[in-house]
Order: C-alpha cells, then structure tokens, then sequence
C-alpha cells in the first residue's frame, strides 16, 4: 500500500489577493485606492484601505469585503493590463 502526503493549500483571503493585484500592477496602495474612489458615493479612506492590506497577524487588520475585492479588480486590472503591465491573478 502506497500513502500519499496531503498538501494542504492554503487559500489567499481578500486582503492578501487584493495587495496581489496591486503588486502585480506596479502601482502604490495610494494610486490603487485613487483608482477605487473614483466615481464612488462613499469613498474608502486610506486608514480602512490600509487595514484591508495589513498583515494577517497585524492588529490593524481589517476583514476586505467580496464587494471591494471585485471592484477593485475591475477598475485595476483593465487600467494596465492594456499596456501588458499586469498577469492575470486567477
């Protein structure tokens, strides 16, 4: 009988993935939220912008919404991906 070791892969939460997709972009947490707040009723502040960027062991850390994941993935990713700046992050 031949036992096989289980790798576990850990998921990426929403706050990791969302600083993936600005990393892949090359472009600064304060540019990616300019780019987020725009044409938005209710802006992010960069303090709770921030927070969803935190290390997952940071205190600061603050859970990152599907919702803000999602748009933040349709306003970063087409702003570069046209000059071939950004991989796709799925």
């Amino acid at each position: 009988m031949v036992r096989y070791r289980t790798h576990y892969i850990k998921q990426m939460d929403n706050g990791q993935q969302l600083r993936k997709l600005i990393d892949d972009a090359n472009i600064t947490q304060a540019h990616a939220l300019e780019l987020f707040n725009k044409r938005q009723a209710r802006p992010l502040s960069l303090g709770h912008w921030k927070a969803f960027l935190a290390a997952p062991d940071s205190t600061r850390r603050s859970h990152c919404p599907d919702e803000v994941l999602a748009r933040a993935r349709k306003v970063i990713k087409p702003q570069f991906a046209e000059k071939g700046e950004l991989e796709a992050t799925r």
